[in-house]
This record gives structure tokens, C-alpha cells and sequence, in this order.
């Protein structure tokens, strides 16, 4: 084990009253446990984060594409959001238009980026962060006759 993990070792033991019957265990707690749950939260928080980014860039997709009203305040929340998100891609290839619907492109290639982005980053972070460590409980009967 690492010098960072603490491991805290017990043994109890129990028998009856008249000593017939003895149960034992041994408990080894692994504080990596801990640690491992935090990098785990970590993880399904940037998940998260990405899986609203992706809802969003998919809504202003939809939203171009049936051509929606942008003078909507829904519309128009979404458009300013994820315009920060769109600058990197901006003219990557073009955007077919057929009156006012929109087929934005641009939009479907940020969604795959930031999916990969995303799962570089968790990858990253597991690879990093990431310790071994287990828990064991041994136990242990005998019956005394």
C-alpha cells in the first residue's frame, strides 16, 4: 500500500456464554475507499456539466433547424448561451439554410468535440487520481463441542 492510504485493521471476536460457539472476523477499512468515492463524484460532476453543454448545443440544432422565432426569449437564451460555446467553430464548413431553417453543422461537430473533450478529461482525471486500495473482511467460525 501507498503512504497515502491509511488502513485500519480489527479483529473481533465473539463467543457464546459457555464457550461452545466462537465467531471471528477481521476487518481491514481502506481510507482509499474515500478518496475513490470523491474522484468518482468528481467524475459524474463533469459528466453532468457535459451532458447539459450537449442538451443545449442539441436544442439550438432543433431550434435552427424548424426555424424557430430568435426574437423568443427561450430561443434567444439558448442562441446567447451556447454562442460562446459555437466560437471555436465558427465557419468550419457551411451551414445549408432553406428559407429560414438552418442546418447547422457547425453545431454537430462542437457536440462531438466536447464529447471527446469530455472524455478525456474523466479519463484524466481516473488515470490521475486513481489509487488501488481494497477492503477485505475475513470470518471465521468454529463451533466447540
Amino acid at each position: 500500500m501507498s503512504v497515502d492510504n491509511k488502513v485500519e485493521e480489527y479483529e473481533v471476536l465473539k463467543s457464546s456464554p459457555h464457550g461452545e460457539y466462537e465467531h471471528r472476523e477481521t476487518i481491514v477499512a481502506d481510507e482509499g475507499a474515500a478518496r475513490r468515492q470523491t474522484i468518482a463524484r468528481i467524475v459524474q460532476l463533469a459528466w453532468l456539466v457535459c451532458s447539459i453543454l450537449e442538451a443545449l448545443l442539441g436544442l439550438r440544432f432543433i431550434l435552427k433547424l424548424i426555424a424557430a422565432n430568435p426574437a423568443s426569449p427561450f430561443a434567444q437564451f439558448i442562441y446567447a448561451f451556447t454562442n460562446l460555446f459555437m466560437w471555436p467553430f465558427a465557419g468550419v464548413t457551411t451551414s445549408p439554410q432553406a428559407g429560414r431553417m438552418i442546418l447547422e453543422t457547425p453545431v454537430l461537430i462542437a457536440m462531438l468535440a466536447y464529447a471527446f473533450l469530455a472524455w478525456v478529461l474523466v479519463s484524466a482525471i481516473s488515470i490521475l487520481l486513481s489509487r488501488t486500495g481494497a477492503r477485505n473482511v475475513t470470518v471465521y467460525e468454529r463451533r466447540r463441542e
